[in-house]
C-alpha cells in the first residue's frame, strides 16, 4: 500500500502551563502550499509516485484544521511529557516563514497561541518531520546582558558576562571562549552559528544555551566540537553534525537534525539526552568512536524518540553504534524511560569490540549483546 499523505509531528510544552488552556483544535496554515482539498497523484512508472493538492479544484484550500478528540494538557517544559499530535500533510516544502500554526481551546474560535516558523520546513517521503514548540518566555537570567549582533555578544564574552540573553531573527557567530562561564538564552528565532568551533574553541569552559537554534554548519567539516568542562543544550534546535570532546554534554527536550548523518560521542566523558527527537538520522544516530583511539564514555538516553531516513544499503542501522577498537576503552550505554524509534533501526550495533568493556542496560538491568 502506498501512503501519499506524511506525518508532521508536532510537540508542545510551555515555560508556563498555567498561562494557556487545554488544545483542542490545530489549524496549519500556508502563504504559498495547498494543505487540505483533493489531490492528485502523479506516476511516471518508474520513481514512486508523489501526491499534489491541485490548486484548480474548488475543494482547495492553504489551511488544514485538525480537531482533537479529546484535548491535550500542555506540559511544563522542564518535564519528560510534551502535547504530541500528529497531522496528515502531502509531500512538500514550507519556506521560511511560510508556515503558520495557531491552537485553539474547546469551544472558541479565536486562537490562544499563534506561531510563524521562521525554518524552512521540508515534508519528504520516508520521514516524519518533526515541529517542538515551547508556548511562552524563559524564565530571564539574573543582570542577562541583551546582545544583537555579534559584535555586541564578542564584547559582553571579552567583558566578563556571565548570562547573555540574544535578539529574536538575528544569527551570531560565537567567537572562541576559553575558561569561561557562560549561560545564553533566546527565542527560537535567535541562531547560534557554531561552524567555526574546533577543539580548543571553548578549553575549559563551561557553557549553557537555552531555548536557541544551534547550526553546526554543512556536513563533511570535521571535528567539530571543543575540549569545554560541560555544554548543557536546553530546548534547543541543533541542526548538523558534532563531535564531543573531554567533558560532558547535556541534552534536554531538544530536537536534533543530523542531516543525514550522526553525534559522535568522540572524547566526551559523558553524554544525556534526555526528551530530546533525532530526524533525519543515517545508519546511526549516535556513534561512540574515536578515530581508532581509546574512549571512556557513559551515553545516557532517556525519553527520546529516533526517526531515521538513510539509505538500506548502509547495511544494519541502529540507534547507537560502539566501535572501541582497543580493549582498554569503556563504553556504558543506559536507557531509561520510554524511548522508540523508527522500525529500520536497531538499538544497539557493536562493531570492532577489540575486548574493550561494554556495558548496556535497560532501566538499570544489563542487556547482553
Amino acid at each position: 500500500m502506498t501512503v501519499f499523505s506524511l506525518p508532521v509531528r508536532l510537540c508542545f510544552s510551555a515555560y508556563d502551563p498555567s498561562d494557556y488552556p487545554q488544545i483542542k483544535k490545530i489549524k496549519l496554515t500556508s502563504s504559498s502550499n495547498y494543505l487540505s482539498g483533493t489531490a492528485e497523484v502523479k506516476w511516471n512508472g518508474s520513481t514512486p509516485p508523489s501526491a499534489v493538492i491541485s490548486a484548480s479544484k474548488q475543494d482547495a484550500g492553504k489551511t488544514l484544521t485538525v480537531t482533537l478528540d479529546t484535548p491535550q494538557t500542555i506540559p511544563h517544559y522542564a518535564s519528560d511529557n510534551h502535547a504530541e499530535v500528529y497531522l496528515p500533510v502531502v509531500p512538500v516544502t514550507f519556506p521560511e516563514r511560510d508556515l503558520t500554526i495557531e491552537l485553539f481551546e474547546d469551544g472558541k474560535e479565536v486562537p490562544f497561541y499563534t506561531k510563524e516558523i521562521y525554518k524552512e520546513v521540508v515534508v519528504a517521503r520516508g520521514a516524519i518531520k518533526g515541529i517542538k514548540l515551547t508556548m511562552g518566555t524563559p524564565p530571564d537570567l539574573p543582570d542577562a546582558e541583551l546582545v544583537t549582533n555579534t559584535s555586541e555578544l564578542n564584547d559582553a564574552i571579552a567583558s566578563g558576562k556571565t548570562y547573555i540573553k540574544l535578539s529574536a531573527n538575528t544569527t551570531y557567530k560565537l567567537p572562541a571562549a576559553t575558561n569561561k562561564t557562560l549561560n545564553i538564552i533566546g527565542p527560537k528565532s535567535a541562531e547560534v552559528d557554531l561552524s567555526d568551533v574546533r577543539p580548543g574553541s571553548f578549553k575549559g569552559s563551561t557553557l549553557t544555551f537555552d531555548g536557541i537554534f544551534i547550526d553546526w554548519g554543512p556536513n563533511g567539516n570535521n571535528y567539530r566540537g571543543s575540549n569545554l568542562t560541560s555544554c548543557t543544550f536546553n530546548n534547543c534546535h541543533i541542526k548538523g553534525v558534532f563531535w564531543g570532546y573531554a567533558g560532558h554534554l547535556y541534552f534536554n527536550n531538544c530536537t536534533l537534525d543530523v542531516n543525514g548523518d550522526k553525534i559522535w560521542t568522540y572524547g566526551a566523558t559523558s553524554v544525556t539526552f534526555s526528551s530530546c527527537d533525532f530526524y533525519n538520522t543515517c545508519q546511526n544516530a549516535i556513534l561512540m568512536y574515536a578515530d581508532n583511539n581509546e574512549f571512556r564514555c557513559t551515553l545516557n538516553i532517556h525519553n527520546c524518540h529516533f526517526f531515521a531516513n538513510g539509505p538500506s544499503n548502509w547495511g544494519e542501522n541502529a540507534v547507537v553504534e560502539i566501535k572501541p577498537h582497543k580493549s582498554s576503552t569503556v563504553a556504558k550505554v543506559n536507557f531509561t524511560g520510554h524511548n522508540t524509534k523508527s522500525k529500520n533501526l536497531s538499538w544497539v550495533r557493536i562493531t570492532a569490540r577489540a575486548g574493550a568493556d561494554v556495558t548496556i542496560t535497560v532501566d538499570g538491568e544489563v542487556v547482553n549483546l
